[in-house]
């Protein structure tokens, strides 16, 4: 099935993608890592391919034979790459800077934008190349209602320094002149078989943040939270919408072989569900009460004015102001309705937030370093 290069291979979405596309017959992956040599570079990628397989219950034999790891960065013109594979017909560019912090926003514009600038001039080097984008469906910020899947070029909707490099990387693929498919997945979790997860931002931040939050709270006021909700300043109906890893890569995989090109794809489930089913699982694993949902700073205590502040608190702000509806016409035309229709019933969930704490715990048992909440996938 000839031969593609990736990006972000070492990272959440990527990994996953990287065993999806072999499994798929690609014949060579070429994958671009950051490394100061070839044997580092083979390394980094067999130790995260390794990791991703035994997360998800795979093998990661025929994956490993056929990658190949390139030595590259893209932060360096063409990503420090003299010329792209004469064999490679599609690219697949996931690697970003996944930090939204407004003081970070110069790197994070170095890795998104200019980043994405060098993948595009690296496929220009060889004819009739297809630059498959993985963006993100929250490029829709502040917007609400349905969102299209057309590209969006207004970066003033944006919530975050993040969201709006990846909508100036948008239009900068949009308008390469390059053959192109724009792959918008929303908010990424772990596998739906294993519920393993090599990546932990997102709502993986916000379970931390919670965890944290209750030890903090605990030192000072002992139990407090086990009798007393907080209040948070949200809507209990907005859907979260998460999707398994493993569906965004069979996902994403099938449109880039068998959707049209120079097209926005909305990877997302239909069937995601609310704020407040999501909150109340991860606190009642918690053990303290799941928080009360007000619309009014005025309904607000001290202590949870504090607690709505935290910088921590940073996605509930994000992904819980306004309510979206992804549009999915031309992802479903492709794949099929059922192909989004990703039901995360409580039970389910409850063991995603499980199987994260567990995996918390384990690390901080063991002394080992734990994810921390800014990662660079590439």
């Amino acid at each position: 099935m000839g031969a593609h290069l990736i990006t972000g291979a070492t990272g959440f979405v990527g990994g996953a993608l990287a065993l999806e596309l072999v499994d798929r017959g690609v014949d060579r992956l070429f994958c671009l890592v950051r490394a100061q040599t070839e044997d580092e570079a083979e390394a980094r990628l067999s130790a995260s391919l390794e990791r991703a397989a035994a997360m998800y219950g795979t093998e990661v034999g025929a994956t490993r034979e056929r990658c190949v790891a390139l030595v590259g960065d893209l932060v360096r013109p063409r990503c420090g790459l003299p010329a792209l594979p004469e064999s490679v017909d599609q690219i697949w560019h996931c690697a970003a800077s996944l930090d939204y912090r407004e003081d970070k926003r110069q790197e994070i514009r170095e890795t998104n934008e200019r980043g994405t600038q060098h993948v595009l001039d690296l496929a220009g080097s060889v004819p009739d190349v297809t630059v498959n984008y993985v963006s993100t469906a929250y490029v829709a910020g502040t917007a609400s209602g349905q969102i299209a899947e057309t590209v969006g070029r207004d970066e003033t909707v944006a919530n975050n320094a993040y969201e709006r490099t990846k909508i100036a990387a948008e239009v900068l693929v949009a308008d390469s002149g390059l053959s192109f498919r724009i792959l918008r997945p929303s908010i990424v979790i772990g596998h739906s078989r294993t519920f393993g997860a090599t990546g932990f931002t997102g709502v993986y931040a916000l379970i931390r943040d919670i965890r944290q939050l209750r030890l903090e709270v605990e030192r000072r006021l002992g139990n407090f939270l086990s009798l007393r909700a907080i209040r948070a300043k949200a809507n209990p109906e907005v859907e979260l919408n998460l999707i398994p890893v493993d569906a965004v890569a069979r996902n994403m995989a099938a449109l880039g072989f068998d959707g049209p090109t120079d097209a926005v794809y909305h990877v997302t489930n239909n069937s995601a569900p609310p704020v407040d089913l999501v909150t109340r699982v991860i606190c009642e694993e918690l053990g303290i009460r799941p928080p009360e949902f007000v619309q009014s700073d005025e309904d607000l205590s001290a202590l949870d004015k504090r607690i709505n502040d935290d910088p921590r608190m940073e996605f509930l702000r994000t992904y819980t102001g306004a309510t979206k509806e992804f549009d999915q016409t031309k992802t479903e035309a492709v794949l099929g309705r059922s192909a989004s229709a990703l039901p995360l019933d409580e039970s389910t969930w409850r063991s995603y937030v499980r199987w994260y704490l567990s995996f918390l715990e384990g690390k901080e048992s063991s002394g080992t370093e734990k994810y921390g909440l800014w990662q660079v996938s590439s």
